[in-house]
């Protein structure tokens, strides 16, 4: 099977529901987006590894809610975790993913809290949206949750040059601040000098160099 035939089918085992909840489909999932090249060009670096480092962190979230595989003597809690291989991308990406992943997941229950709420009253009414034509009538759509439009590899490059530009501003601001305080130091040891002579003409003595007195 093909890679994008493999992604399509296991989101939709996603989607009928039971398969949410299953470490083994996501797994699967994460593998074949990591092989998934269509639409992007040839070895471009990330791929679809967005969506698979998602689906990586699902299968993660599962195991920590108690989760396991079902095939026979597998490995449970943070061993089984330890298996699952992480996508194969820039290894600093993980920041820019993890945030989006919390707040996508947050957008997701919302959105499957308030569908279930309209629902479930018209069920235990004994209604059902594929008999009944006004199922649905009231009810308006939450937009599904927006993913990143910004690749991994060009949201770490971007990250790069920008720590490029605050590391090069910082050396300048630090020499700039550095002759600054030379200079106010010069200054202020010339007019403490210009002080003492005053004071030494004003008195009618003279100020021996430092050092020379016996």
């Amino acid at each position: 099977m093909k890679a994008d035939e493999a992604v399509r089918g296991f989101a939709g085992l996603v989607a009928l529901g039971n398969a949410w909840e299953s470490v083994d489909i996501f797994h699967a999932l994460n593998v074949a987006l990591q092989r998934d090249s269509i639409g992007y060009e040839s070895r471009r670096e990330g791929g679809r590894n967005t969506l698979a480092y998602f689906a990586w962190l699902r299968c993660r979230e599962l195991i920590d809610a108690g989760k396991g595989s079902i095939l026979p003597n597998a490995r449970k809690g943070e061993a089984l975790k330890g298996m699952l291989r992480r996508p194969d991308f820039v290894s600093n990406a993980d920041g820019m993913l993890e945030s989006a992943f919390v707040k996508l997941r947050a957008e997701a229950e919302a959105r499957q809290a308030a569908r279930l709420a309209f629902m479930m009253p018209r069920l235990k009414a004994g209604l059902h949206p594929d008999t009944d034509t006004g199922f649905r009538q009231g009810y308006e759509e939450k937009p599904a949750p927006g993913l990143p439009t910004q690749s991994v590899p060009d949201a770490y490059h971007a990250w790069i040059k920008w720590c490029g530009r605050v590391g090069m501003a910082t050396f300048i601001g630090g020499i700039v601040v550095l002759v600054l305080l030379v200079g106010g130091l010069s200054r202020w040891a010339g007019l403490r000098d210009a002080r003492r002579r005053a004071r030494s003409e004003a008195g009618g003595t003279s100020v021996e160099p430092i050092g020379d007195s016996r």
